[in-house]
């Protein structure tokens, strides 16, 4: 489980890596960007970024069962921090 979550990390911040390094206008003529691949990498990161976020919170919490997991979901921080 460390491991996997240590991938997602990595492969996380490879994807941020990309969206600074993509400019996401097509249209400027300083940019000739990708709007595509920017918002693909911004996509996986912020997902795996909130996948790391809720198994680091249900470790601390030792939360073992899917009930359990499913409540930190719902909770008013994380849907804040998602729609932020």
């Amino acid at each position: 489980r460390a491991k996997l979550q240590l991938v997602a990390g990595l492969v996380g911040i490879f994807a941020l890596s990309w969206v600074g390094a993509v400019c996401d206008d097509a249209e400027a003529a300083s940019c000739e960007g990708n709007n595509t691949i920017h918002t693909a990498c911004a996509l996986t990161f912020f997902i795996l970024y909130d996948l790391k976020m809720l198994a680091s919170a249900r470790q601390g919490l030792g939360a073992t069962s899917t009930a359990a997991t499913l409540a930190l979901l719902v909770t008013d921080s994380w849907l804040l921090a998602v729609v932020e």
